[in-house]
């Protein structure tokens, strides 16, 4: 199939935005073991990033289970009339 070069004209290219983003760690004056110039502050590592998660897993299954055991403390206490009907 052949396209009309009228038609080659008429179209034109729209880019849609970047395909990939970078987010520098640091720039070091010199090759990997150079003096730091430059480091990025909100940057976290993925291993303290995994290491927040598990804290939120830990408090929320301490939660869980101080939950549990409030519940039980404070269950009613069975009486006569409760097995009368």
């Amino acid at each position: 199939m052949f396209v009309d070069t009228d038609e080659i004209e008429k179209m034109s290219l729209v880019e849609i935005g970047p395909r990939m983003t970078l987010n520098p760690i640091r720039i070091v004056n010199g090759f990997i073991n150079g003096e730091p110039i430059w480091q990025n502050p909100e940057y976290i590592t993925p291993t303290r990033l995994r290491s927040r998660k598990y804290m939120n897993f830990v408090k929320r299954t301490e939660a869980k289970d101080g939950r549990k055991e409030r519940i039980e403390k404070h269950k009613p206490v069975e009486t006569e009339l409760d097995t009368l009907f």
